[in-house]
């Protein structure tokens, strides 16, 4: 395993860590972030939730680009202006379209959602 994935994995761990909102899931899964980045998007809607769990969906998210874009983790080219909440609804969707994702790391279903979102060319 890589560093740079090693690293993100790391990083992903603490922040998941640090909630517990959803401690009956276990946070290594994303089913762990579904329910919690679901309301997220909605408060970034207008449309009312928690800010904690907000947070903690943000929180994670922001901490997956700023790997992608230090160090290079994930192959994602968004838009140089693209809120976490447009992120965070690009991963709620995948988790939507695709639940048998849910058993996997939330590192891994992130950076495939904004992967197939946000195609790199050239």
């Amino acid at each position: 395993m890589s560093f740079h994935r090693t690293a993100l994995i790391a990083l992903a761990a603490i922040l998941a860590g640090g909630a517990s909102a959803q401690a009956a899931v276990n946070p290594n899964k994303s089913a762990y972030f579904h329910p919690v980045c679901q309301k997220a998007v909605k408060s970034a809607n207008g449309l009312g939730g928690d800010p904690v769990e907000s947070a903690n969906c943000f929180g994670f998210v922001q901490g997956v680009r700023d790997a992608h874009d230090r160090f290079g983790v994930g192959k994602f080219c968004p838009p140089k202006v693209v809120s976490i909440g447009q992120l965070a609804q690009v991963w709620v969707s995948h988790m939507d379209a695709e639940p048998k994702v849910l058993i996997l790391p939330p590192v891994e279903t992130l950076l495939d959602a904004l992967g197939a979102a946000f195609p790199c060319h050239g």
